[in-house]
């Protein structure tokens, strides 16, 4: 009877926790001297005394704690959203704040200056922004890099979806723009589009699309994304410290004509420096200036390299050791197309597994220059595309690439 009333209980508080989640609302027309009380309610379309701004010490987003929403109606909201002038309070796990979009609406954050758009630094936890898009046209960060939305290396639990970052730019400064910036654990960037890290007179700047970045990252995902017409690489990876970065995902997203800025041959996806026990699968990366899929550097280990599609790059379509090191780096069922060159592993690379890759319309489809590598089966058929020109990368009826390859179900 004890361990009856015990989970009664238990259920009783869990349902307490949910009812007592709060929705805060922000437009346009709404008034910062509106007390958090007075700008909530279940439905913000007739909360008659919302908040004015999202950010600021009066605004929507300080009255949130774990479990509430900051519901945001349509318009341009001429802000950013920064941890260390907005006191944010932290989510938990079960009950994460979010920051949205009302359905139906078009929400952009376009601040009229400073460097960061949303900064999710200085230990925050347990926060999702979905939907609010975000217009960096001007951002003016000096010689500091400009940034769409950032992370540290002491935030945690972040999702950032279903949004679009563009005109990242850096206006009259000598920094580069990026639209995802930064580092963290357990963050997820789901249905992102990154729309150009070039300035508002069109000349691209040198910024990476997404940059993750810095030291003590552990299962960073990047899914389900577009991202395009940077001045840089399209997804990066890259820690300059001496920690480890571990699970990198990065899947199931489009790369294309990034590399824009003047003399760059940038890559797609390029993870470099730090970097194990992570999976780079799923992507569709094409038409760039530079290599499709790069994987090198200091430490970088046991990264998997699976069914890409990489077509029409500068440099080879998928490179490993490029410039430095890497370690058991395995590739198996990628289709490679008219690149620069095919799939080239150089010098520096070590245990490299190549198995079951389509490499098609290139001198040599493989350039061995590791060392202990191992290449496996190498298809050189043209994978039939229906249409890769005009960006139709489905395969048609009697494709070589189709129900072939390794299984990687126990993988992913």
């Amino acid at each position: 009877m004890t361990f009856i009333l015990c989970v009664i209980v238990m259920v009783i508080m869990s349902i307490a926790r949910v009812t007592n989640a709060v929705q805060y609302c922000v437009a346009t027309t709404g008034n910062n001297s509106n007390s958090c009380a007075a700008a909530s309610g279940a439905d913000c379309s007739v909360v008659a005394t919302p908040k004015l701004t999202i950010s600021g010490a009066t605004g929507g987003a300080q009255c949130a704690s774990a479990g509430d929403t900051v519901e945001v109606a349509n318009g341009t909201y001429a802000e950013g959203l920064y941890a260390s002038t907005t006191p944010l309070r932290n989510g938990s796990s079960g009950s994460v704040i979010t920051l949205k979009k009302r359905t139906g609406a078009t929400v952009t954050m376009q601040p009229p200056g400073g460097n960061i758009v949303i900064a999710f630094n200085n230990s925050i936890h347990y926060w999702t922004v979905d939907g609010i898009n975000i217009d960096g046209r001007s951002l003016s960060g000096g010689t500091a890099t400009t940034i769409g939305v950032s992370t540290d290396d002491l935030s945690s639990n972040i999702t950032i979806k279903d949004l679009t970052i563009r005109n990242m730019s850096n206006n009259g400064g000598t920094g580069n723009s990026q639209g995802i910036g930064g580092s963290g654990t357990n963050i997820t960037i789901d249905n992102v589009e990154v729309d150009g890290t070039h300035d508002n007179f069109g000349d691209y700047e040198g910024g990476h699309c997404m940059y993750i970045s810095q030291q003590n990252s552990t299962n960073y995902i990047v899914q389900n994304s577009h991202v395009h017409d940077c001045g840089g690489i399209g997804i990066t990876a890259n820690n300059g410290a001496t920690t480890l970065n571990q699970g990198l995902i990065i899947r199931n997203n489009k790369v294309h004509n990034v590399g824009r800025s003047v003399s760059a041959t940038k890559s797609g996806i390029a993870v470099s420096s730090r970097q194990q026990n992570g999976l780079i699968y799923n992507n569709l990366v094409y038409d760039n200036p530079g290599a499709g899929i790069t994987v090198y550097g200091i430490s970088t280990e046991n990264i998997g390299v699976y069914n890409n599609s990489v077509y029409n790059n500068g440099n080879p379509g998928i490179g490993i050791g490029t410039f430095n090191a890497g370690l058991n780096i395995k590739v198996k069922n990628n289709i490679v197309y008219n690149n620069n060159a095919g799939i080239n592993i150089y010098q520096w690379a070590n245990g490299t597994i190549l198995d079951d890759n389509l490499v098609y319309n290139h001198t040599t489809p493989v350039i061995n220059n590791g060392v202990n590598s191992t290449l496996g089966t190498v298809i050189t058929s043209n994978p039939l595309f229906v249409n890769a020109a005009a960006g139709d990368f489905h395969l048609q009826t009697g494709s070589p690439a189709i129900n072939v390859g390794t299984d990687l179900s126990a993988t992913f």
